[in-house]
């Protein structure tokens, strides 16, 4: 499978991303993130995985992330379109907020380890 054309880095992308959509799907049941279990050891585990697993997405949307009105014209000129833009901002707003929702019941659960 080759990634060809302007667009060669959204593809690698995408497919990074179904991958690790592919790679959550597959975590144990007792490993997925679950913010009311009583299990401890089970609690710190899938916080853990699930913030890192956020910052990944996070990671590898990140280049396509551009704030500024530069960074949106080498985006056009690269041949980033806008929409690839878009969904980059989307999903690594969403990953934060994911992200942010599990230290939040981290630090409820123990308040005094950070």
């Amino acid at each position: 499978m080759g990634f060809v054309g302007s667009d060669w880095e959204q593809q690698i992308t995408s497919k990074i991303d179904y991958m690790l959509e592919e790679w959550a799907l597959s975590v144990p049941t007792h490993l997925r993130w679950d913010p009311n279990t009583a299990d401890l050891t089970r609690f710190v585990q899938s916080s853990l995985l699930s913030v890192r697993y956020h910052a990944i997405r996070i990671d590898v949307h990140n280049p396509f992330m551009r704030t500024t009105a530069q960074g949106l014209s080498d985006a056009a000129q690269s041949g980033r379109t806008l929409s690839g833009l878009t969904s980059s901002l989307i999903i690594c707003t969403e990953a934060a907020v994911d992200c942010s929702e599990v230290l939040i019941a981290v630090i409820e659960r123990f308040p005094r380890c950070l």
